[in-house]
């Protein structure tokens, strides 16, 4: 119903509850062919993801900024990097990144990617271990230099009262459900 009655939206959000059947999110993204910012909230594990992603990089050829909050994973780096080519703005704020070195991939193929966003993101060893500090920071910033205009990452969970309040087990939800809309990066703020 959206996609028919607001062909021209350049903005979009679809939230962790917006589940939808493959067919509908071809249908709909075919509709939005101006579309320019995407913002999707999957942090919770859905084959839903995929679905927005594989239909709205095949369909939206203006899409520049996409912000997304999920478990960021071998796959989802590469569906990243194949979709949307074209990409200047990317958001990863609050994701979950299991394995450090697949964010490399997104710097290194997103020819056009000037401005990224890793701000309180929680890097994971793969045995589940946190990594933060000056060592996370460097490898990025090392990589991104020559690529990007803005690598952000505003912390590495050392410190940061933001990050105190949104990871706390019982505050995860309601931060959310509060904090969804910002962004340090303009396109995606609300």
């Amino acid at each position: 119903m959206a996609a028919q009655r607001m062909p021209n939206i350049r903005k979009l959000v679809l939230p962790r509850w917006c589940h939808l059947s493959e067919n509908s999110y071809q249908f709909a993204f075919r509709q939005w062919k101006n579309l320019q910012t995407l913002i999707i909230d999957q942090r919770h594990s859905s084959l839903t993801w995929r679905h927005k992603i594989q239909a709205s990089g095949e369909n939206c050829i203006n899409l520049t900024n996409l912000k997304s909050m999920a478990c960021l994973n071998e796959v989802v780096v590469k569906e990243i990097v194949r979709c949307f080519p074209n990409l200047k703005k990317l958001s990863l704020s609050f994701c979950d990144i299991i394995d450090t070195f697949k964010v490399l991939p997104i710097i290194t193929s997103l020819k056009k990617l000037t401005i990224f966003n890793l701000s309180h993101c929680r890097f994971l060893q793969r045995c589940g271990y946190m990594i933060c500090g000056r060592e996370l920071e460097n490898i990025l910033l090392e990589t991104a230099r020559y690529k990007c205009e803005a690598l952000i990452i505003s912390c590495l969970h050392v410190d940061c009262k933001f990050c105190e309040n949104a990871y706390g087990i019982v505050r995860l939800h309601a931060f959310f459900k509060k904090n969804w809309r910002n962004d340090e990066i303009e396109e995606f703020e609300f």
